[in-house]
């Protein structure tokens, strides 16, 4: 999925769908700031510290259902958005999460 963000570097990209944070990590490395959401309220916080305790200044984790988007996200401007939970959901959310001309990638 992170390939097909076709990422160049200095993009700003929402992930929905935290769970450990591998992800996150990953992107962060390619993307300038990644805004990642996760449901799960226990999996959000273990992100946070373990990016956090990895260096990770970039990645900005929230808790919170992906499935409503995160408007202080969408008011940083994502060219990028990333979903790891079920498609037919995230369409739903992405259409207001991702200005254009971004790339959408999801399962």
């Amino acid at each position: 999925m992170t390939e097909a963000l076709d990422l160049q570097g200095g993009e700003r990209v929402l992930e929905i769908g935290t769970g450990s944070g591998y992800a996150a990590a990953v992107l962060a490395e390619i993307a300038a700031e990644v805004y990642t959401i996760e449901r799960i309220g226990e999996l959000a916080e273990k992100a946070a510290s373990t990016l956090a305790a990895l260096g990770y200044r970039n990645v900005h984790v929230v808790h919170a259902d992906g499935t409503r988007g995160w408007a202080a996200a969408v008011a940083e401007v994502q060219e990028r958005a990333m979903s790891a939970m079920a498609s037919q959901i995230f369409a739903f959310s992405s259409c207001f999460v991702t200005r254009p001309p971004g790339v959408q990638s999801d399962p």
